[in-house]
């Protein structure tokens, strides 16, 4: 697996995050300032938590476990198809449009 790098992230936009007025407290640590109302962030910490990520998968994959993958944005589903594919794991295309994702959003 390719390591997405700082300029990978920059490139893509990654850096944009939400409007100031509906930010979450919790991201302040990754929050690296504020332009024109938009909390930019900070994409060096980005690459740190992405890497940790990838070795959790990798080792949630080894184990044999499965892992499912969730998008939440239409425009991210094709995306995610195509890598889950590739990387030959198995995927539902069943629409979960009913299921609330941000219900998740404050554990750990």
């Amino acid at each position: 697996m390719s390591r997405t790098t700082f300029n990978d992230l920059l490139e893509a936009g990654a850096h944009f995050g939400h409007l100031r007025r509906k930010w979450n407290p919790a991201m302040a640590p990754y929050i690296f300032t504020e332009k024109n109302g938009i909390h930019i962030i900070d994409l060096n910490k980005t690459v740190v938590k992405l890497d940790e990520a990838a070795e959790a998968l990798k080792q949630i994959a080894r184990s044999g476990k499965k892992i499912l993958f969730v998008a939440t944005k239409k425009q991210a589903k094709d995306i995610v198809a195509e890598r889950v594919k590739k990387n030959r794991h198995s995927l539902c295309y069943r629409a979960l449009a009913w299921w609330n994702v941000n219900q998740f959003r404050d554990y750990p």
